[in-house]
């Protein structure tokens, strides 16, 4: 299918001349969305984890500590706690894999939102090393004479055997044998039929000499088993009942767990988040305490939740040596802009992947409505890692925004306090000057006539005769006002009904004045208060 134009012609320009891209294109996926094959299956994998408690009953508890601190640890309390491989999960994601150049990465996408599998993620599951270059073993005679050294070939039933027939004494070639077992057996299997997998007396010769053993980049030869595996995997045989996985598949299944938050949650247990940063790394697979293996349909549920969250690309692991290992040689913006609108909280949409293109404009206004509603970062799906963001951490950060939020309602309610204090000066103020006035005019006199009439019919009045008038209309007002004083917050209170005497002044009949005045409160009232009603939840959040 052909890809949308990056740089179209109608595209804007920016500031310096140079085009601003309208869309971001989009990847083919290997089975368009809603069409993916949703057959019961099954899947073979040939890593044989039991291998451990082989090895430990042969070594015994002293011996086999010296093994679990090596590189193989992390593995190692993995298998030694039995989880079994979730074929429905893993067969779930493999059917959304997404079409690209790159050879030693595998992309996929869950709920529409693009996830990456690479070497990096490989490495932060087992903690295998993967860096460093592969060293030759050093040219010289044989340090350990075993047997299975005659042929050409070796296979894991060869090793065991060999162990079991070494002396007690010989410590560091019992070590030897037993990592040499546990590798192959547990991350380079590639088939259990007709004896298992057959090996070349390369890996043999590498274990004859401890110093490179030690630092082999094993993880590397691991993962690119896995990754063909996988790859294979996708290309030939997901419309089948049944396929296998070589390697080490379960390190494929803790990556889509720690991808996806809502499949952790709902199909495994994991160890509590620890409260203190460790000075070593821990890596992945080491979290997990029990996996469970749910049916296709329930992982498909998952997918479908409106509250779905998935990280794109996993953030680092502190204190992780190989935190940036890397092997991919193919670059693609593309796929590099995708991820980066994925980490910066775009939520990917099935028609996206229907036109192969995002609306970078739309995107962009929907990230800022996101980062207004939830603060700077709150969408960002690498900012939290996953081991996932801990409640205590979700709890501070919402309370950290509610606190913001509340600060700035207390300021505003501060300015409203302010302004009702110097309403209630003038409301006084203008109270003790009608006071006055109703002492200086006599009770019985209530002429209503407006001023303005009076002077028209009259044709004429000199000052003193207006003071008088307007006296009585103040006292008028004050007779007829039986409200309590104003105790509302208010905006503007109008000017003393004791103007210059060269204005007109209307008077009013005292229902009339009743009902302007509330009317008048209200315009004045509403807009103050709606303008400073502190925002609600749903706007906060």
């Amino acid at each position: 299918m052909p890809w949308f134009n990056r740089w179209s012609e109608e595209n804007h320009l920016n500031k310096m001349g140079d085009p601003l891209p309208l869309r971001l294109a989009l990847p083919e996926l290997r089975y368009p969305i809603g069409s993916e094959p949703e057959k019961t299956i099954s899947i073979n994998q040939h890593s044989i984890v039991a291998y451990i408690k082989t090895v430990k009953e042969i070594l015994g508890n002293d011996e086999f500590n010296r093994i679990r601190g090596t590189f193989l640890g992390p593995v190692i309390k993995l298998g030694e706690r039995s989880l079994k491989l979730s074929a429905k999960v893993v067969h779930a994601v493999l059917t959304k894999s997404i079409k690209t150049v790159k050879r030693h990465e595998a992309w996929f996408h869950f709920g529409a939102q693009p996830m990456r599998f690479s070497i990096r993620e490989f490495h932060m599951v087992t903690g295998l090393k993967c860096n460093g270059e592969a060293r030759e073993p050093r040219e010289e005679t044989e340090k350990f004479k075993w047997d299975f050294l005659k042929g050409r070939t070796h296979t894991v039933k060869d090793v065991e055997k060999q162990l079991r027939n070494t002396r007690e004494d010989a410590s560091d070639e019992r070590f030897c044998l037993a990592m040499l077992l546990l590798i192959e057996s547990i991350l380079l299997q590639k088939s259990l039929l007709d004896g298992g997998t057959t090996f070349t007396l390369d890996y043999v010769k590498i274990a004859q000499d401890m110093d490179v053993l030690m630092t082999y980049p094993w993880g590397r030869t691991a993962y690119n088993l896995l990754l063909k595996s996988l790859q294979r995997a996708v290309d030939k045989s997901l419309d089948k009942n049944n396929y296998d996985l070589q390697g080490f598949p379960m390190a494929f299944l803790i990556w889509i767990l720690e991808s996806l938050p809502l499949l952790q949650y709902a199909f495994s247990q994991v160890v509590p988040i620890l409260s203190v940063q460790p000075s070593t790394p821990i890596f992945l697979c080491e979290k997990y305490l029990q996996i469970a293996s749910p049916q296709l349909i329930d992982v498909l549920l998952i997918e479908i939740k409106d509250h779905l969250k998935v990280t794109c690309i996993l953030p680092p692991i502190s204190n992780d040596p190989e935190a940036d290992v890397c092997m991919e040689d193919e670059a693609n913006k593309d796929l590099d802009d995708m991820a980066d609108l994925s980490k910066r909280g775009y939520k990917f949409k099935i028609r996206d992947w229907r036109n192969m293109s995002v609306d970078l404009y739309g995107a962009n206004e929907q990230i800022r409505r996101a980062s207004l509603l939830f603060g700077n970062g709150g969408m960002s799906q690498a900012s939290f890692s996953y081991q996932e963001e801990s409640l205590e951490s979700k709890i501070n950060r919402i309370s950290e925004m509610v606190g913001d939020n509340l600060r700035i309602v207390n300021d505003r309610l501060c300015l409203i306090e302010k302004d009702r204090k110097q309403i209630k000066e003038r409301v006084t103020k203008l109270e003790k000057l009608q006071r006055v006035t109703s002492y200086e005019t006599p009770n019985n006199e209530t002429d209503t006539t407006p001023f303005h009439e009076t002077t028209s019919r009259q044709g004429e009045a000199n000052a003193d005769q207006a003071d008088e008038q307007l006296n009585n209309e103040a006292s008028i007002i004050l007779k007829t006002d039986t409200r309590e004083p104003m105790n509302e917050i208010t905006k503007e209170t109008p000017g003393s009904p004791i103007a210059q005497q060269n204005i007109e002044t209307p008077v009013l009949t005292p229902i009339q004045t009743q009902q302007e005045t509330h009317e008048l409160m209200n315009e004045i009232i509403s807009p103050n208060i709606s303008d400073t009603q502190p925002n609600t939840l749903a706007e906060i959040f």
